[in-house]
């Protein structure tokens, strides 16, 4: 079944086009990988998603749904929640609190006493339980990214974008975040869209990749064939490498 579907999308900013009629779908269960260089519209087009900016063209719809220019609140309670490239904890407050808050304000917990049960729960999960009550811009910035996908999973999602999750971290603690994403799309029956440049990472996580350049699709396919794709390798490593 497909959950998430794209069709058209764009988006400008003054003249320049960070999307450019851009169509995929995702089904419902999926880990679907974002792979482009930087500047050619993955995080714009999570945005969008996500209802932080409105797309200037084309339909995103959710579980049958246009959400395309709704609110970030309204979108989260639907069952879309992100994680953001720079991480954005609420750095003086505990990470129990964080994880707290993101009960409270997405689609599960009706009290604080649910959501702080989810949370407990959901930092045993996501190894943070010992930090629980540290503030949570003293961990980290393995800890935090481990935060914030703990944040995002409180609002009890049924699609997680994950974006960059796994940037300036080491090879070990990229390991790690591989089986974290692996466990929660496991244990909470997810779909997740992943934008990554860790490409080793992307290829063991994705059964499918959505390549972009300059704002457009240029590419779609498993691991195996956008690694072989000609169009891929030229857009990346130039005419004369591919």
């Amino acid at each position: 079944m497909t959950l998430l579907a794209l069709n058209g999308i764009g988006k400008r900013f003054g003249g320049l086009k960070a999307l450019d009629d851009v169509s995929f779908d995702v089904a419902s269960g999926e880990i679907v990988g974002i792979m482009g260089a930087n500047g050619a519209g993955k995080t714009t087009l999570f945005s969008l998603i996500a209802g932080h900016q409105k797309p200037g063209s084309g339909t995103i719809r959710f579980d049958g749904t246009d959400i395309a220019g709704q609110r970030p609140d309204a979108i989260n309670r639907r069952g879309i929640a992100r994680t953001f490239q720079i991480v954005r904890p609420f750095r003086t407050m505990s990470v129990r609190e964080n994880v707290t808050i993101g009960a409270l304000f997405g689609a599960g917990a009706d009290d604080t006493q649910t959501a702080e049960r989810d949370a407990e729960r959901i930092l045993g999960e996501l190894a943070l339980a010992a930090d629980a009550d540290r503030p949570a811009g003293s961990l980290t910035l393995a800890g935090q990214k481990r935060l914030e996908m703990a944040r995002a999973l409180a609002t009890r999602p049924r699609l997680l974008l994950l974006d960059e999750v796994m940037a300036g971290l080491t090879p070990t603690e990229v390991a790690a975040a591989i089986e974290t994403i692996r466990a929660i799309h496991r244990n909470y029956n997810l779909t997740i869209l992943v934008i990554e440049h860790v490409m080793h990472a992307l290829m063991q996580l994705a059964v499918r990749i959505v390549v972009l350049h300059h704002g457009l699709k240029i590419a779609e396919g498993t691991p195996a064939e956008i690694a072989v794709s000609p169009i891929v390798q030229e857009a990346y490593l130039g005419k004369d490498a591919a």
